[in-house]
């Protein structure tokens, strides 16, 4: 019985060969959009869940009430481990940039490692998921002056040798690294992601400290801790316990900007966008789109498989009466229709399955990253496939399967139950408007997206960042300067602590003139600044004067703290503030000149930074950093000259040189500043970029999400299309003898077309009316991410109803003009 229903579906689907393909090309190119955005949804939430223990680790965060910190410093250990008994055990890891040299006889290979990390010994037990190819895991982080390495950078350094027992330099601190072992590649789905490790002995050993050294404090050394908690542990209840003894250690002006928050270690690449964040951090809300867009794409097709098998069910009709005049059972006849249903469905998983493989190297490269997960092995991709195809192929064969069977085969054969189908017909004009509402939403989202993106891309920031080149020399900006000063290809060099346009600088407790005491936990951000960082950014001043390298005085007067790795405090500091400062205190330009203002920050009773000085000059607003964040009220401090007798240069404070390239000769500055910087610097490795091209980076996710959605929106409406296509082919060959009879009466071509035309417009319009609020509930709920934004305006949904009525109007003319251009003699005597 079997094979004799397989037998007659496969000729039912040959009979109608034109109605399957249709089925199975939308159906595959739907289940293939919804298979490739299921595998990157699987990606983003398997992070870091290789590791065997990942339930039980949580990261220690310092969560505010505009944001928070990942990181904490040293003083937290010995709470976790002393006073905390539901805690394991902890680790600390921290990322820097190193430059590693190997030399090997007369040449020496030298390179940036952006990826060194720093950790506890306790790192392979607490991340067990990260294993050793070569070496011991609980010994090779024991000693100061060793490390473990990736195969790839041990591939860099040492070629095809063993690296195991050869040694690498640190050159940034002048310490030898003895290799103790090999790593196993790091999963893609790894918010960590280190290219060498070294203990945190090697760390203090290289500033001169003891190696089992510890800091008292909550803020150094910079580290992510994260805890692994015993077996039951209750997180909540750790949480409240670790807060309340956080709160009573710290002092109350820190305690109470400061929550402590354990963050499960699950969560961290998806739920977490704090201050010092590994790199990679994803987005919930990507995943939320991209997830809501393979289900727009995959109801579609299946809108379309089920439209186009209702609408042949009709057809079908006077086979089901002699089926059951000649003793067929309605379960048998549910079968029959159900099986070629799912029959069909099953070609198109496969093409889907197919257009995935051929198609995931393209997809992955849009998003910019590899997948961890992969096709053939993932259990989760088939579960899911075989989900898709029951779902669809039961939902298509549905109405032919329970609808048809359940007629009397008399009634069928004199066709007196069954005309058309009129459920079936509102049923087929419920889904078109469905499928086509999908479609306009989509579509109004991503003219929304790309508006987005291109105000993003050409907005003017307040300050020309048009030649300019940034170079990143921590600690050598005066040598720098001097040398690149004699460069006929530079105009001006300056300095500040962060990069213009991509950070906003370290938020500081302050004390105002003339300003009541505030809420501790309010702050204002400070950026140390060249004397010449206004003039060369062509930032424009509002009010006073800006910093001058003729007044010495604005410099101030260093005050030695001994503090440890603290900086000096400075008194009698020229400041300038921007008018966001003017805002926050309701003050007016002039106002603003001549007020006392002291920064600081202090914790543990320790006073770290604290700058005082007096207002000299307001400068316009313009962007800190992207423009998805408003822009802070922010005072400028001059970069201070290093200090005899500090143990840490306070040019430190210098992040980011700024080079302004001399007009016309921009494409040899960089070969200029090379050379210039080998003078300078020989044995480190150059890094420059231009800082327009570091700008339009940091919006790569968004462009990247921007043209996910257009290519899945195009595939939508195509897909959409097809079934229209298919639909109009229906409709057109039942409506041939009415064709015929109308022209036959004097119904011109025109005439014609708009008649069958219509009925399909209507549909598309009712569609346009029900998808169009849907994009703009969406669009405006995306674009409460950026702080500054496009105006949602009607042009981008009056696109998205455009293009939707002229797709739906040459699809369905093709089949109406056909028809219409038909000899109505030809059509009635066939009828």
């Amino acid at each position: 019985m079997f094979w004799n229903y397989l037998r007659i579906a496969f000729r039912s689907l040959r009979r109608r060969s034109g109605y399957a393909t249709l089925n199975l090309v939308g159906l595959a190119v739907g289940m293939a959009c919804c298979l490739l955005i299921g595998l990157y949804v699987q990606n983003e939430l398997s992070y870091d869940r290789f590791h065997p223990n990942a339930d039980r680790i949580v990261r220690v965060a310092q969560e505010t009430k505009d944001g928070g910190l990942a990181w904490i410093g040293d003083a937290i250990l010995p709470i976790l481990n002393d006073r905390m008994p539901q805690v394991e055990k902890t680790v600390r890891v921290t990322r820097a940039s190193r430059q590693i040299a190997h030399k090997r006889g007369s040449t020496v290979r030298r390179f940036e490692e952006d990826g060194f990390f720093y950790a506890d010994t306790t790192f392979f037990e607490v991340f067990s998921g990260f294993t050793l190819r070569k070496g011991n895991p609980k010994t090779a982080l024991d000693q100061p002056g060793t490390v473990v390495l990736t195969p790839e950078v041990a591939r860099r350094y040492f070629g095809d040798e063993d690296p195991m027992g050869q040694t690498l330099q640190l050159e940034n601190r002048g310490q030898i690294l003895t290799v103790t072992g090999v790593l196993e590649p790091i999963p893609s789905n790894s918010h960590l992601q280190p290219d060498l490790v070294s203990g945190f002995g090697t760390f203090f050993s290289g500033i001169g400290r003891p190696a089992n050294y510890r800091s008292n404090s909550f803020w150094w050394p910079k580290a992510w801790t994260y805890a692994l908690l015993k077996p039951g542990a209750n997180r909540g209840a750790v949480e409240r316990q670790l807060s309340s003894v956080v709160e009573s250690e710290r002092p109350d002006e820190t305690a109470s900007k400061y929550e402590t928050a354990l963050q499960p270690l699950t969560s961290l690449h998806l739920r977490s966008n704090l201050e010092g964040e590994p790199r990679g951090q994803g987005s919930t809300t990507q995943v939320y789109v991209f997830g809501t867009i393979a289900l727009f794409v995959l109801l579609i097709a299946a809108v379309n498989f089920i439209n186009l098998a209702t609408a042949r069910a009709a057809d079908r009709a006077t086979e089901v009466g002699v089926r059951k005049a000649i003793g067929a059972r309605r379960g048998q006849l549910i079968g029959q229709f159900l099986g070629e249903a799912i029959l069909l469905s099953v070609g198109a998983a496969a093409g889907g399955v197919l257009l995935v493989q051929a198609t995931l190297p393209a997809f992955t490269n849009v998003l910019g990253r590899e997948l961890a997960v992969g096709i053939w092995e993932n259990k989760e991709f088939w579960v899911g496939v075989a989900a898709i195809v029951l779902v669809t192929g039961i939902g298509a064969g549905s109405y032919p399967a329970f609808v048809l069977a359940r007629f009397h085969p008399a009634a069928i054969l004199k066709n007196i139950t069954f005309r058309g189908g009129l459920g079936g017909q509102w049923l087929r004009k419920g889904l078109v408007v469905f499928q086509f509402a999908l479609s306009v939403a989509l579509i109004g989202a991503t003219a929304v997206a790309y508006s987005q993106l291109e105000y993003l891309r050409t907005a003017r920031l307040g300050f020309e960042e048009e030649k300019l080149i940034t170079l990143d020399a921590e600690g050598n900006y005066a040598a720098l300067k001097k040398e690149l000063g004699r460069r006929p290809e530079v105009r001006s060099v300056t300095a500040a602590s962060v990069t213009p346009g991509l950070q906003q600088g370290i938020p500081f407790s302050y004390e105002v003139e003339g300003q009541p005491p505030t809420d501790r936990r309010e702050r204002l951000v400070m950026q140390r600044v060249g004397l010449n960082f206004f003039d060369v950014l062509g930032v424009e001043t509002a009010a006073g004067r800006v910093f001058s390298g003729d007044r010495s005085g604005d410099l101030g007067r260093a005050v030695a703290t001994g503090a440890g790795p603290a900086p000096p405090h400075y008194r009698g500091v020229a400041l300038v503030v921007n008018q966001s400062v003017l805002k926050k205190f309701d003050w007016t330009p002039e106002e603003a000149l001549g007020k006392h203002i002291r920064l600081y920050n202090r914790d543990d009773g320790t006073l770290y930074q604290d700058v005082r000085g007096k207002v000299t000059g307001v400068v316009e607003n313009y962007h800190t950093a992207s423009l998805r964040q408003k822009i802070p009220p922010t005072v400028y401090a001059p970069t201070q000259a290093p200090v005899p007798g500090e143990p840490e240069s306070t040019y430190r404070e210098v992040q980011s040189i700024l080079v302004k390239t001399a007009p016309g000769i921009a494409s040899r500055a960089m070969e200029a500043l090379q050379a210039a910087w080998t003078d300078v610097l020989p044995d480190e490795v150059f890094q420059a970029s231009f800082l327009d091209d570091q700008l339009q980076a940091q919006y790569r996710s968004e462009q990247r999400l921007g043209r996910v959605i257009g290519v899945f929106a195009g595939l939508a409406i195509l897909v959409a299309c097809l079934g229209l296509f298919g639909l109009a082919t229906y409709t057109t060959q039942r409506r041939t003898k009415e064709i015929g009879i109308r022209k036959a009466v004097g119904a011109s071509v025109s005439d014609i077309v708009v008649l069958l035309s219509t009925d399909f417009l209507k549909l598309v319009a009712a569609a346009v009316t029900l998808g169009i609020p849907v994009a703009y509930l969406a669009a405006r709920q995306w674009l409460e991410n950026f702080a500054y934004r496009i105006d949602l305006g009607l042009g981008p949904f009056a696109l998205a109803a455009g293009i939707a009525f002229t797709i739906a109007a040459l699809t369905v003319s093709y089949h109406a003009v056909r028809a219409a251009r038909l000899d109505p003699t030809l059509t009635l005597r066939d009828e």
